[in-house]
């Protein structure tokens, strides 16, 4: 969940730059502290319960008594996880990436035309 939340929030700051840099002038977009909040902590979360739902993790293992050597911190890899969370965070950092390029691409062309 935490790993998510954290990609979300970087992208939620590379729109906000993006929109900072490439928007000066445009229309600013009410709340968007708590919008952010809301999306960035949300969004995960329901990827957490739908995990949680379908029993995409094997809760078991907090009932037994070993519980230093059962591997809880491990995520485990099935299809959930395969498609639930790889998945939503190549696409969160493929969307970074060209939220980054198009805020270079934008600031050297306005360094170099001030030039």
């Amino acid at each position: 969940y935490f790993t998510m939340a954290l990609f979300a929030w970087t992208l939620s700051q590379a729109i906000y730059l993006y929109r900072l840099l490439v928007f000066v002038f445009g229309k600013e977009i009410s709340n968007y502290h708590l919008k952010s909040v809301a999306l960035c902590y949300g969004i995960p979360a329901m990827f957490l319960f739908t995990a949680l739902a379908i029993g995409a993790f094997d809760l078991s293992v907090f009932k037994r008594t070993d519980i230093l050597k059962a591997n809880i911190c491990q995520m485990p890899l099935n299809t959930f996880t395969t498609y639930g969370f790889f998945t939503p965070m190549g696409i969160t950092l493929l969307l970074n990436f060209v939220f980054f390029m198009r805020i270079m691409i934008t600031a050297v062309s306005k360094v170099s035309a001030g030039q």
